[in-house]
């Protein structure tokens, strides 16, 4: 399994986590079973969830991706108004349209 850097449950037993080697994984085994859902080339560094459909996970050089849909997609968010292309290490949403993301 690759070095996990953020987890995110949303339930009980539906968990999500992102990985330096760039992978997002989810579980809807209590974390038994995970399946890789995403790849990209960035290191992700955190995972949240506003509710059990929409979620962020951020990484390296502004990478931003955002789910609508439990995590069956996701899409890139980078660069939307010209946001940053540090690094982004921590990501904390309270509501579906209200986030904070933490970076260098």
């Amino acid at each position: 399994m690759p070095e996990i850097n953020s987890l995110y449950f949303t339930g009980e037993d539906t968990g999500y986590a992102v990985t330096l080697g760039g992978k997002i994984m989810k579980t809807t085994y209590w974390g038994v079973i995970w399946t890789i859902q995403d790849s990209v080339s960035e290191e992700l560094w955190s995972v949240n969830f506003a509710n059990a459909n929409i979620g962020y996970a951020v990484g390296g050089s502004g990478t931003i991706l955002k789910t609508i849909n439990g995590g069956n997609d996701w899409i890139s968010m980078n660069n939307v108004d010209n946001c940053t292309l540090d690094n982004l290490n921590g990501i904390h949403f309270c509501g579906e349209n209200t986030g904070y993301a933490a970076g260098g």
